[in-house]
């Protein structure tokens, strides 16, 4: 049903339509909601001394097909279709009215009638799975970018206490030292930040202390006899 043939229907009635703004909603029925039809609707308004009838109408948008999806502090438009399949024949309803709401407010109550297109009833449970759909591939990727990241972490530390095999990384005498070397010559570990460095370069430090190391590599170095 158009915008208007809803408007014949209520004039020919004797209610005066007003257009306004809203939607078309459950959501947005004011007072109590009629269960009938449009010309029972229309008796009823009449019958609580209703002049006039607001209307408010919605159209069908290519947007109803799309969401918008933050990925930090950015925004990008998601098609739906590319989700759910079963929205792509909605295409063709762009531009179309999806339904009506109409309501009249007397001095004791204020009725209210939703008239939905049937397609338009239908869409909104498809959408909302497309909707799920995305929201669902989105904590994949994000559960499979935080494997990513850990193993990549865990890859980084190894190569880090690897170090304790590196006869120059010995030898270093402070922390700091040793955490320059290690950055100097593997560049890709200042991905760990410096907290995790300090602590790995501190455990190091106290491998190397434990086991001696340092001061073997002394005692055997010919320039230690010097």
């Amino acid at each position: 049903m158009t915008q208007g043939d809803l408007t014949h229907v209520l004039t020919a009635g004797g209610l005066f339509p007003i257009v306004v703004e809203g939607g078309i909603g459950e959501n947005e029925a004011q007072g109590y909601r009629y269960l009938g039809d449009l010309d029972g609707f229309v008796h009823a308004a009449v019958a609580l001394g209703a002049k006039c009838a607001f209307v408010a109408s919605r159209t069908f948008v290519a947007g109803d097909l799309t969401m918008e999806e933050y990925n930090g502090e950015e925004s990008v438009e998601v098609d739906l279709t590319t989700y759910a399949p079963d929205l792509v024949p909605y295409r063709a309803r762009v531009g179309q009215c999806c339904g009506h709401r109409v309501w009249v407010s007397g001095p004791t109550a204020t009725l209210t009638l939703l008239l939905p297109e049937p397609w338009w009833t239908a869409f909104g449970p498809a959408r909302e799975g497309a909707i799920a759909a995305v929201h669902e591939r989105r904590a994949a990727a994000d559960e499979q970018e935080e494997l990513e990241q850990q193993r990549r972490t865990e890859q980084l530390v190894q190569r880090l206490r690897e170090f304790i095999k590196d006869k120059e990384f010995i030898q270093q005498t402070t922390q700091l030292a040793m955490q320059a070397y290690a950055v100097e010559t593997a560049p890709e570990l200042e991905v760990l930040g410096d907290r995790v460095l300090k602590t790995e370069i501190q455990a190091l430090d106290a491998k190397i202390k434990a086991k001696g190391l340092r001061a073997k590599r002394t005692k055997t170095d010919p320039k230690a006899d010097s």
